[in-house]
């Protein structure tokens, strides 16, 4: 009785009204599967420049897409030389002007023959690389491009002077000397064929300096060094009209307003640079055709001086190289150029505005 007693007194104690106690159960967390890496699929290595979609390609654009046979062949023969030299297949393949700037700017390893015209463009628009030029002629004169020279009335003595004034030109003449030139020029000079300076044509030389000496005309463009020659010629004609003159007498009248460029090539003057010595054309030359290269992110130095140099071996050979140059390049050498050769022509023809690409 008495261990009841002091049971009940316990309870008594702990529990009170207090009602019955709430029971906790823990929170079920969720098993969570670890996730495991996936291996990425095998991918194939990039191929190496020279390779696949890296082909190096040679692009020939000197006689445009309707190349020679012999052209075509001595392609086959460079390609060949090229893949045992440097034990790396380039492509020799023949295109015009419009696709190998294209394909020079494209992010493709590509060189090209091209105009100096395109080299700018191409220079313009993605830095490309000149290495070698074309020479054509025989010592003692060895000719890097073209140029002509104006030849004008006393009274003017500026090529701006010829705005509002008349330029003549023959339809005997070349299409360089008595078109491209002197549009070239006067463009550079901010004068406009046309517009702020006429035009008009005459349909043989002789014609031409008549108007010239007589007044109808105020400019002409002669090809270099042939100034003397047209001077006695037209002294002759006068005198055949009926009129009394010497070479002294239309001297006074007409004069050399704008000296034809230095298009001879000459040795001494070649620059010594750190990147190897080059060839500087002066003003108021158009250089002939130029080896271009892909800019360097595209073709690295040393591949390009690499593939350079069999370039101008294979051109330079001693037993064959004459015929490889006439066939492949219709010239007579090569000689090493840089960005800096093209200064004076590039300035001529940007302040033109000229773009002979035929290209957006």
């Amino acid at each position: 009785m008495g261990i009841l007693l002091l049971l009940l007194i316990v309870l008594a104690g702990c529990g009170g009204d207090d009602g019955p106690d709430r029971v906790v159960f823990a929170t079920e967390i969720p098993v969570t599967v670890t996730p495991r890496s996936t291996p990425l699929p095998p991918v194939a290595n990039a191929p190496q420049l020279g390779e696949g979609p890296r082909q190096i390609e040679l692009l020939m654009a000197v006689f445009g897409d309707d190349a020679p046979r012999d052209a075509r062949n001595t392609g086959i023969d460079l390609q060949s030389e090229l893949a045992d030299e440097l034990d790396l297949t380039i492509r020799v393949r023949f295109t015009n002007e419009t696709e190998a700037l294209a394909a020079l700017c494209s992010g493709a390893p590509r060189a090209a023959w091209v105009s100096a015209y395109t080299y700018v463009k191409a220079q313009q628009l993605c830095e490309a690389v000149p290495v070698l030029a074309m020479q054509r002629g025989r010592t003692p004169r060895v000719v890097i491009g073209q140029t002509a020279e104006i030849v004008s009335r006393v009274a003017v003595e500026r090529i701006d002077q010829m705005r509002a004034n008349t330029f003549c030109r023959s339809t005997d003449q070349d299409y360089f000397t008595g078109w491209v030139y002197p549009e070239l020029l006067l463009t550079s000079n901010d004068l406009n064929l046309g517009t702020d300076v006429s035009v008009a044509e005459y349909p043989r030389l002789i014609d031409m300096g008549r108007a010239l000496y007589h007044g109808d005309c105020n400019a002409i463009a002669l090809p270099p060094d042939e100034f003397d020659d047209f001077v006695a010629d037209l002294t002759d004609q006068l005198n055949t009209d009926g009129e009394s003159i010497t070479t002294d007498d239309l001297e006074k009248v007409i004069h050399v307003l704008q000296p034809a460029g230095n298009i001879v090539f000459d040795d001494d003057d070649m620059i010594e640079a750190d990147e190897g010595d080059y060839y500087p054309y002066g003003d108021g030359v158009i250089p002939y055709e130029v080896l271009v290269f892909a800019p360097d992110s595209v073709i690295p130095d040393q591949l390009r001086q690499d593939i350079t140099s069999v370039i101008e071996d294979f051109l330079n050979d001693r037993v064959d190289g004459d015929t490889r140059l006439e066939d492949l390049l219709d010239a007579t050498g090569v000689m090493p150029v840089q960005a800096a050769s093209y200064d004076s022509f590039s300035t001529m023809l940007l302040g033109a505005g000229w773009d002979m690409t035929a290209t957006d």
